[in-house]
Order: structure tokens, then sequence, then C-alpha cells
């Protein structure tokens, strides 16, 4: 039988843009035969994410929303993409200010519909357009996700969206080759940020970088 695809992420002005940049896809025992392909489209108020193989050829067009779409993730094994949709505009109500809709979205394919793994309503202008304001990394089991959005770090349950745990100015996670740990940049001072290490609850945090850098975390 033919292998099974497996899809890597590409982002840029549109498919075929020279300044796109890829991402692999995960390792999986099928070797990858197709990309998928989010991507800015060319429309400044559409935001697109495409699928195309590995060549380059087949494209098509998977989400188009009105709203920013960015922090892309691929299941380890699934063909399951997990993306975050950034700053749904939302009138102020119920004593709230005006705010802003953050959303981890999991998209399964063209036969089945998006799921909403998560929702929150961030007071508008609070989270930075940078790349350490949002992101998205899953458990090697593919049990968990882990999400950045604004100055909090997440570990979520990909079936539920139920928060496992939850820190505080957390960037740029990186789990464990087990699991049962994850890497972490959180800010010391003054643009200066250092490395932390804890269990996927932030239950014990430790401390390992040292004399931070005084530099942003990086992509």
């Amino acid at each position: 039988t033919a292998p099974a695809p497996a899809t890597a992420p590409l982002i840029g002005p549109n498919p075929a843009s020279p300044a796109a940049a890829p991402l692999t896809s995960p390792t999986t025992k099928n070797p990858p035969t197709t990309n998928a392909t989010p991507s800015r489209a060319t429309t400044p108020s559409r935001w697109r994410i495409w699928i195309a193989s590995a060549e380059g050829r087949d494209v098509r067009l998977a989400v188009d929303s009105a709203r920013p779409l960015d922090g892309l993730a691929w299941h380890p094994w699934e063909p399951s993409l997990a993306y975050i949709r950034l700053g749904e505009p939302l009138p102020a109500a119920e004593g709230k200010p005006p705010g802003e809709l953050w959303q981890v979205v999991l998209h399964h394919g063209p036969d089945r519909p998006e799921r909403i793994i998560y929702s929150e309503r961030i007071a508008t202008g609070a989270v930075p357009r940078s790349p350490s304001a949002y992101g998205l990394r899953w458990r090697p089991d593919g049990s968990a996700l882990a999400a950045v959005i604004g100055d909090s770090l997440l570990v979520l349950d990909p079936q539920t969206g139920e928060v496992r745990g939850r820190r505080a100015y957390g960037a740029t996670p990186v789990w464990s080759p087990t699991g049962d740990r994850i890497a972490f940049q959180q800010p010391t001072g003054s643009r200066e940020w250092a490395l932390a290490i804890g269990d996927p609850a932030f239950q014990n945090v430790e401390n390992r970088g040292g004399n931070p850098r005084r530099t942003a975390p990086p992509v």
C-alpha cells in the first residue's frame, strides 16, 4: 500500500512566494509525501491555510479566515493541524471592556469540521503581534498541546480543551523527548529572559538560565 500522507507547514504571502519559509512535518514510520501550506492570503483582509504536495503541486485551500492565523503545529502522527486564530474583536459586555477573542483550533482535513479547543478573551492590545506572544507545540505522544497566548503558557488537552497547567509569562516552549518536562523562556527583568524547565502542570519549575541574556525570546 502507498505510504500515508504527511504534511508540513509553510508561511508566506502565497503558496508560490519565494519568501515563504518551510517547516518540516514530524517524523513518522511512513515518509512524508505531501506538504501543508499555511500562508497569508494575497488579499490583506484574508488569511488562508493551503495544502500542497511536497513538490508544491496539487494546492488546495484548507482554511480561509478574516482574522490572522499563526502558531501552526502538526499532530505527531495524525493528519491534524493545530493553529491559533488571533484577536477577533469583542464589544464591551457585562462590565468588561472591549477585548479580543483568541482561539486554538484543530483542523482535521476537508471531510471533518474544525474544532475550537480553547478560547480566551484578552484585553484589546494586551497581546503584541510578535512571535513570542503566541505559539503551539505538541507533546511527543500527541496527548497534550503547549500553547502560548499573550503572557500565559498553557498545557491543553486536545480532546476537551481543558487546561492542564498554566504558567504566567512563558514563551517558546519545547517538550522533552519523554514528554514529562517542558523547557521555556520566562522574563527576569526588562528585556531579560532566562531558561526554565518544569513539569507539564508547572508545579515544579527550575530556573536554568544562569545569567540571563539581554534579549527577546527566540522564535
